[in-house]
């Protein structure tokens, strides 16, 4: 820990937060009632009304009690001791994206997040707390806030867990939190049979991409340097790996959209962007083997490298036959097929 003395402070307001909410959360108690996809016991996700606790307004109700406790005191004297946490305190935190003004109250927010779920207030675990806590202060004193963009396959599979293709890109298996999400976004990352209510068969695969931007504190006019970061945010990295995997074996997978979410504290909200509805599952499954996973990593990393990247003739017909597999319509396959044979055998580099 960075601050043993915050560290302290904070254990102790939030087992006497924790300890109030547990005292009045019968009278305080504010729920609202959504239309929201969960897992059900025979494991299909579906879309049911659910009721669940509205926790900031919960919190809002008990803050004048809160901020009376000699705890809340002693929190905010070590809180404001560390000039570098402090500089931060009710202050625009952000990237060049955005930011958000974060203050006292959104601190003990945060370390209660662990024990404010849909279905009520959990047991206070002092180990849980330590893990958020850390998070927190990580977040505090990094010079860059960390995104993950997350980008569903649909059709793709593989009996491998994770295929990691460098430090910050990687293919995963989705968890069922996250496919939730997805859900709840928008993104139809399933089968097109049957009610819109009830997904029969979830693609659980996708890319994830984790990049980070320098963070600003305060006002700033840096929008213009949106420019030195194009190549992260344009989802190239994406596009690099599933224009790979259709060059390395024969098959058919589609893009859902994506969402990009900002890690730890300082989260700027869920950005994201819908693919193409797919087509119903009736091709062949795009499978990678468990005795393929290092051959693709190593066409990968070949595929990614500078000698094709620099070969713009390369580029164009591989970008056109990745293109025309997503085409449903058969006359604009072909013409995407004959622009990439001619940019393959006719370029004066493709000898």
């Amino acid at each position: 820990m960075n601050n043993p003395e915050l560290f302290n402070s904070s254990v102790a307001l939030t087992k006497e937060v924790h300890k109030i909410l547990s005292a009045s959360i019968n009278q305080n108690l504010v729920l609202i009632t959504e239309n929201c996809w969960v897992k059900a016991e025979d494991g299909r996700f579906i879309r049911k009304e659910v009721s669940k606790p509205i926790w900031a307004i919960i919190l809002n109700k008990l803050a004048n009690e809160l901020m009376a406790t000699n705890e809340y005191s002693e929190f905010l004297k070590n809180l404001k001791s560390n000039c570098f946490v402090s500089s931060q305190l009710n202050n625009l935190v952000g990237t060049m994206l955005g930011g958000i003004r974060f203050d006292t109250f959104n601190f003990v927010s945060s370390f209660l997040k662990p024990f404010l779920t849909n279905e009520g207030l959990k047991p206070f675990d002092e180990i849980v707390f330590k893990a958020e806590y850390q998070k927190i202060e990580n977040s505090l004193h990094a010079k860059e806030i960390e995104f993950e963009r997350t980008t569903p396959i649909c059709g793709f599979s593989t009996d491998i867990s994770e295929i990691q293709l460098d430090n910050n890109l990687s293919i995963v298996k989705l968890t069922d939190s996250e496919i939730i999400e997805l859900l709840n976004l928008g993104v139809r990352i399933g089968d097109n049979f049957g009610p819109n209510n009830v997904v029969f068969s979830e693609n659980s695969f996708a890319i994830k991409f984790v990049f980070r931007l320098p963070k600003i504190i305060g006002e700033s006019n840096e929008k213009h340097k949106v420019d030195q970061f194009r190549h992260i945010l344009s989802k190239s990295q994406e596009q690099k790996v599933i224009n790979s995997l259709r060059v390395f074996k024969q098959g058919k997978f589609f893009v859902q959209g994506s969402i990009t979410k900002s890690r730890g504290l300082f989260n700027q909200g869920i950005r994201y962007n819908y693919g193409p509805q797919s087509e119903s599952l009736l091709f062949d499954e795009f499978k990678i083997l468990d005795e393929e996973r290092d051959k693709f990593k190593e066409f990968f990393h070949g595929f990614s490298s500078a000698a094709v990247a620099n070969k713009n003739y390369l580029a164009v017909a591989i970008r056109r036959f990745s293109q025309s597999i997503e085409r449903p319509d058969l006359e604009d396959r072909i013409i995407d097929l004959l622009i990439c044979a001619e940019a393959f055998f006719l370029s004066s580099g493709g000898t």
